[in-house]
């Protein structure tokens, strides 16, 4: 049929440059974090209020740091000043706010499990075998 560019999905009726829950779809990312930087925001009476904002590697959208989130980051990230956390990694998981609406938690993120070290051999282990032992 035709080739249309119509929404389908109410998230792609309603674009935002934002980061959102529904950009997770259903995953907890790990991410890094690029900036953190204070700017206005218009609030939903119009006026400005200056607000942190992270941005992160290799993500367009950036995320509006309410108190519970900007507090999440402090707490995880051993540091509440803004510059501290630039270069670390977080995950990002769908939450519940306080009032019920979906919103996004920020977490540190799991610590990445070191690979188990490659065994060793010494000559000594094998000072008494023989090729002879070997059946085959």
């Amino acid at each position: 049929m035709f080739a249309t560019n119509r929404a389908e999905t109410v998230d792609q009726a309603f674009t935002s440059k934002w980061l959102k829950v529904s950009d997770l779809n259903g995953k907890t990312p790990t991410v890094t974090i690029a900036a953190v930087v204070m700017e206005a925001v218009r609030q939903i009476d119009g006026s400005n209020q200056d607000k942190p904002i992270v941005s992160f590697k290799g993500v367009v959208k950036r995320l509006i740091l309410n108190r519970t989130q900007a507090g999440q980051l402090a707490s995880s990230l051993g540091s509440n000043r803004f510059h501290d956390w630039v270069g670390k990694q977080v995950q990002l998981y769908a939450a519940t706010a306080f009032n019920g609406a979906a919103t996004l938690g920020i977490r540190n993120a799991p610590a990445q499990s070191a690979p188990a070290p490659a065994a060793t051999v010494a000559d000594e282990d094998f000072a008494d075998f023989d090729d002879d032992d070997i059946p085959f």
